[in-house]
């Protein structure tokens, strides 16, 4: 996760998971961490601010179906680190279509089979479309690096 909103711009940001303005909650897992944000003026003179984050200890992401029946569709592992694995559909999955959280297409696979293995170079949340026989999923996949 991008850490912004520090003011005045351009101080930098410490803390546990911390690296540079990107904080990693996989580093430090469930819990509260506080963050740091330090900014020095022209004549050397510093100021700090202190904020938390919370992260959640997520065990899965719910999913939309539309169609005649349940996809039984399963995406693991999520988040996951740019690679993961689509299993589970009771056809053969006719097709894939990945887009970014701006609607951006990033990925797009067809014809496949019952299950095939994704990997995504950047780190953010996607939307997985999948089309297997009548039945339309959309799952929510979350990718660090």
């Amino acid at each position: 996760q991008v850490l912004a909103g520090g003011t005045p711009p351009g101080g930098w940001f410490n803390g546990s998971g911390v690296s540079g303005s990107l904080f990693d909650p996989n580093q430090v897992g469930p819990g509260q961490w506080l963050i740091l944000y330090t900014y020095m003026d022209s004549n050397n003179c510093t100021d700090n601010d202190i904020d938390d984050v919370i992260v959640l200890a997520c065990t899965g992401i719910n999913e939309s179906e539309t169609g005649t029946g349940a996809s039984g569709i399963t995406i693991f592992p999520n988040p996951a680190n740019g690679s993961f694995m689509i299993t589970g559909a009771q056809n053969t999955i006719d097709e894939i279509k990945i887009t970014n959280i701006t609607g951006q297409l990033v990925f797009e696979q067809r014809p496949v089979a019952k299950h095939a293995a994704i990997s995504l170079e950047q780190a953010g949340i996607y939307f997985v479309k999948i089309l297997s026989g009548r039945i339309s999923s959309i799952h929510k996949i979350v990718i660090y690096k």
